[in-house]
């Protein structure tokens, strides 16, 4: 499964920065699914999204969090946990994310 291309979902957030001032971290954050959505896995209710981030600082990465959660139909909380990571697929030069992981949290 290594072999795999990561796929990058090809949202455009709107918020074009230069390449070089792009960043990469691992964003994650408690909300609530409001609009479930089967190809990712997400079920109604309260969840954890966590998703590889590309964005020129931490600010703007939990921005681009949000953007991207209220497409797939989740509603972020407000403490977002932004951290710095090594990236492990490509930027496209735009403010992107990938590796989007839903984790329910329903009884």
């Amino acid at each position: 499964m290594a072999d795999e291309k990561t796929p990058v979902f090809p949202f455009d957030t709107g918020m074009y920065k230069k390449p070089d001032t792009l960043q990469h971290y691992t964003v994650s954050g408690d909300g609530e699914v409001v609009e479930p959505n089967a190809e990712h896995g997400s079920i109604a209710g309260p969840a954890e999204l966590k998703m590889e981030v590309w964005a020129n600082n931490p600010e703007h990465a939990a921005e681009v969090y949000r953007k991207i959660g209220q497409h797939f139909g989740f509603k972020a909380g407000d403490d977002i946990k932004v951290e710095e990571s090594t990236p492990y697929s490509a930027g496209t030069g735009r403010p992107s994310a990938y590796d989007l992981r839903f984790k329910s949290k329903g009884a």
